[in-house]
């Protein structure tokens, strides 16, 4: 018994003797690549990059030491191809030259309309949050820790790879209209003034709460994991979905 209980005070010891590897007065900033889900009538997968800083303000009892600082995060997902639809509304200069009525003006002609394409349709998320992290070393060189945050982001939608326009026009002229040497000048193309309709950039609450790890190679630099709720754009309604960071490594430097 007394065997147990000396092996039970020691590896306490060992365990408090332990020197945090973040600690008070100390700063550090991390880079991190991961993966997460958007939904857009179901799941798709998100490409994520996070960037944050930390600075260790207060310990606990020399054992946990608490960080403040911020994250700047994004996903990126593709929603694939998709019918788009595109409105223009616009005015293109007429001029006419005519000799028989000795007239030379410039007129506004008014087009306006509805066509459709194909093209891709991606999903941008941003958003920046203050964190709050509690960090403890069970083994030396090894961070372990938990962090919660608050902010605000911005979903973002994004058109590309546009094919088989449908519903557009062009046309130029430049010549006698063959009356009385009258010559007429235009040119206009709907798509020069198309816009495409996509769900607007709308702001929104951002929120994250996970825990990592962090093993340093040297007293500078370090390797993370990440899992948990890194990144999250919070907005219940249709055509704005949820995206979540789940899983993410990266690089870590203390200063």
């Amino acid at each position: 018994m007394k065997k147990l209980l000396s092996l039970t005070i020691l590896c306490l010891a060992c365990v408090t003797a332990t020197a945090q590897v973040f600690e008070k007065g100390d700063r550090i900033a991390d880079l991190s690549i991961g993966v997460g889900s958007v939904a857009y009538g179901k799941s798709y997968t998100t490409f994520d990059q996070h960037f944050g800083m930390e600075w260790g303000v207060a310990s606990i009892a020399d054992v946990v030491t608490i960080g403040v600082g911020f994250t700047v995060n994004n996903s990126f997902a593709s929603f694939g191809k998709r019918t788009i639809l595109g409105r223009y509304d616009y005015y293109y200069s007429r001029r006419v030259n005519s000799g028989v009525i000795d007239y030379n003006g410039t007129q506004q002609v008014h087009r306006e309309g509805v066509g459709s394409a194909d093209a891709v349709l991606f999903r941008d998320d941003v958003n920046a949050q203050a964190t709050v992290s509690f960090h403890y070393s069970p083994l030396q060189k090894l961070d372990v820790f938990a962090k919660v945050g608050a902010g605000i982001g911005v979903m973002n939608y994004t058109v590309g790879k546009i094919s088989n326009e449908q519903g557009f026009s062009s046309n130029s002229h430049t010549g006698s209209l063959g009356q009385g040497g009258t010559v007429m000048e235009y040119s206009y193309n709907d798509l020069d003034h198309v816009k495409w309709d996509k769900p607007k950039s709308k702001a929104v609450p951002a929120i994250s709460v996970y825990a990592g790890a962090a093993y340093y190679l040297t007293d500078n630099w370090g390797v993370e994991a990440l899992l948990g709720l890194i990144s999250t754009n919070v907005w219940n309604e249709i055509f704005y979905g949820n995206s979540y960071g789940v899983f993410a490594v990266g690089v870590t430097y203390k200063f």
